[in-house]
């Protein structure tokens, strides 16, 4: 499964060594790639870049938008190589124990290039909940917002006033 437009557009996410890091940018730039940097998930990327699955925005949101999340490997191989590798074998995973390896990442990324899925979370009902949110954790959910398919609930427990104007998604209020 190649993204429609064979383009290496990378965000990375969880990597503390700045070694590594660098030397992936670095990687990145040499393979004809190009690196977005920033803590918030960019649409126009087609690769993520994680050493595990994380419990992050970014990486819930490549999910959800049926990008490549892959290893830092995937780079680095691809640089040795000294072109792009297949993806496939370097997909994100989740080792339940020695013997058995769970893809969930590469599952919903196969629907959603196969049509059968607009997202990885369609379907879903998702409760969002929120006490007193700063300006920037709005911006951030209105974000996550456009990017959950419209059939998704979001459930939002908070009194913000405004916030369904500002996303423009009907939003269901619980008051306190």
């Amino acid at each position: 499964f190649r993204m429609a437009e064979n383009r290496y557009i990378f965000q990375i996410s969880g990597i503390k060594k700045p070694e590594l890091k660098k030397c992936l940018t670095k990687g990145i730039r040499k393979l004809g790639g190009r690196y977005i940097g920033g803590s918030v998930y960019q649409h126009s990327s087609t690769h993520f870049i994680v050493p595990q699955v994380l419990p992050s925005e970014k990486f819930l949101a490549a999910c959800a938008a049926g990008k490549w999340v892959v290893t830092p490997n995937y780079v680095l191989d691809s640089v040795k190589n000294g072109s792009w590798l297949p993806e496939e074998s370097y997909e994100v995973a989740i080792s339940t124990s020695t013997t058995s390896t769970f893809y969930p990442v590469r599952q919903w990324r196969e629907r959603v290039a196969s049509g059968k899925l607009k997202g990885a979370f369609q379907g879903w009902r998702v409760l969002l909940m929120v006490q007193k949110p700063h300006a920037t954790t709005l911006k951030r959910l209105h974000f996550l917002l456009l990017v959950i398919p419209p059939n998704v609930l979001a459930h939002i427990e908070s009194c913000v006033s405004g916030f369904e104007a500002l996303s423009g998604r009907k939003m269901l209020w619980r008051q306190k």
